[in-house]
């Protein structure tokens, strides 16, 4: 009797022009970076992005407006089956009130609340998944971010864990000396590539140590770190 193999799925979010407030410089290379590692573990990739960025081979599936984010994150739960598992990367412009309700600047980010993807609405996506037991991995490299991880890790604290460059009130930088977002390079490039088979925390727990930026911008993790890509 055949049994039915765990499948991977990823979105990845990248805007570095966005169409109505500053841009970004390296959020494109960051979605590359992360498209090769993903692609190499066996993932099915959904790339969302912006209309003049360049994305390498990766073609977009669509540009990451508000509406799009939601749509496909709908889209790849119809097709997940319990015991599968699904990444949710973003690279891009971030934003909140400081005290922990932070929001997503999506493509057509412009005057509240439109392009807003906010921590509740990335909890209600992610519980799509869980509610048919699907482990999710959730990785924000954007300003303020770490205000969303108590909402997505409280949908299941055993099926999701978040990991974001900041505090709820930091930054996460765009840095011309790595030609990426600074977390992204070191978590990912530094520390992931070098062992992609280690868990989350120990994944984290490397990169912190080298990451150059403390205080209030220090990144943070939570929920279930034992996950693995």
């Amino acid at each position: 009797m055949q049994t039915n193999q765990i499948k991977k799925y990823a979105l990845v979010v990248s805007i570095s022009d966005y169409l109505y407030i500053g841009d970004l410089s390296f959020c494109d290379e960051d979605a590359i970076s992360w498209c090769d590692f993903l692609a190499s573990e066996n993932y099915q990739i959904c790339l969302l992005g912006d209309m003049t960025s360049s994305y390498g081979k990766y073609k977009l599936n669509d540009l990451a407006t508000e509406q799009n984010i939601h749509k496909y994150m709908k889209n790849i739960s119809d097709k997940v089956n319990k015991g599968d598992q699904f990444v949710f990367i973003t690279s891009g412009h971030g934003s909140g009130d400081g005290k922990g309700n932070s929001f997503i600047c999506c493509l057509d980010m412009n005057t509240s609340p439109n392009g807003q993807y906010t921590d509740k609405e990335i909890a209600s996506d992610i519980k799509l998944f869980t509610d048919k037991n699907v482990s999710c991995i959730l990785f924000f490299d954007n300003c303020f971010s770490g205000g969303l991880i108590p909402e997505v890790i409280a949908v299941n604290n055993e099926l999701v864990c978040a990991i974001a460059t900041c505090t709820d009130n930091g930054c996460g930088f765009d840095v011309s000396e790595y030609s990426h977002g600074a977390w992204t390079h070191f978590f990912l490039i530094k520390t992931l590539l070098n062992n992609t088979k280690q868990t989350l925390q120990e994944t984290y727990n490397k990169a912190s140590i080298i990451y150059p930026y403390t205080k209030s911008h220090f990144p943070q993790i939570g929920g279930n770190t034992k996950l693995k890509f």
